[in-house]
């Protein structure tokens, strides 16, 4: 017989955890007051942007949460522009399904980087699509970029659990003395 794909207890967890979820998605994109919580991490990912930007050929400065083209345009990096609530969605679902805690660290971190690259992709090229082709950048922006972390938790959420399910036949990923 199957295996289901989540057992109930595993559905009841989910489903909770994903409640408290969207509730703290909700208050994050309705506090002004987060964005001096973040600033220091919206300061980072200007300066990487600047960097990235630079080796592409783009002549650009940061300075705090913004990046500035030298023609003039300003971006400002948002507490929202973080990758924030795509890396906490994946980070909630690995965590509630059941699996050994070293699998779950591993699904959790890589996840993290991989959806912190993503994001780092997605600023960037909206702002070399900006500077190309303004017309395009809202259409990008709102419906490419706005669905790409969505697919990209999703195919990780699916790929973690079809490894930890494989791992959990063999012998453990760490071993202690």
């Amino acid at each position: 017989m199957r295996r289901p794909v989540l057992h109930v207890r595993e559905q009841r967890r989910l489903v909770w955890a994903l409640g408290v979820f969207a509730c703290l998605a909700f208050l994050v994109y309705r506090a002004p007051l987060l964005d001096p919580l973040f600033a220091g991490p919206a300061a980072a990912v200007a300066d990487f942007t600047v960097l990235l930007l630079t080796q592409a050929g783009f002549v650009a400065a940061s300075e705090g949460n913004r990046v500035i083209l030298s023609s003039g345009v300003i971006y400002e990096v948002s507490y929202r522009c973080l990758g924030i609530l795509p890396v906490s969605f994946l980070a909630i679902c690995i965590l509630v399904l059941n699996g050994r805690l070293s699998e779950k660290l591993v699904g959790v971190c890589g996840g993290a980087a991989v959806l912190l690259g993503l994001n780092q992709v997605r600023i960037v090229h909206l702002i070399v699509l900006n500077e190309a082709s303004p017309q395009a950048f809202a259409l990008m922006h709102d419906v490419v970029w706005g669905t790409a972390p969505v697919l990209g938790v999703l195919l990780l959420l699916v790929g973690w659990r079809s490894w930890a399910e494989r791992a959990a036949d063999r012998a453990p990923l760490f071993s202690g003395p």
